[in-house]
C-alpha cells in the first residue's frame, strides 16, 4: 500500500497548526522540518480529503503540498 505524506510550510508555522491539519488529513503524525515546515505522515488520501485539507489551508495562507 503507498502511503502520502504532506509537506506544509509557512512563515512562522506552529506546531499547533500543523497538528489540527494533521487531524484534518487523518495523518498518522508530524514530523517538524524547520521553523516553517512541517510533514504530515501518511495522510488519507481521497477527494474529500484533499478538498478539506486545501481550504483550510487556504483560509490560513499555509502552503501545503
Amino acid at each position: 500500500m503507498t502511503t502520502h505524506n504532506l509537506v506544509v510550510q509557512s512563515p512562522g508555522l506552529a506546531i499547533e497548526h500543523a497538528e489540527q491539519l494533521a487531524a484534518l488529513a487523518q495523518a498518522q503524525g508530524v514530523a517538524r522540518i524547520s521553523n516553517t515546515a512541517a510533514r504530515l505522515l501518511d495522510v488519507q488520501h481521497d477527494d474529500e480529503t484533499r478538498a478539506v485539507v486545501s481550504a483550510w489551508a487556504e483560509a490560513r495562507g499555509v502552503d501545503a503540498a
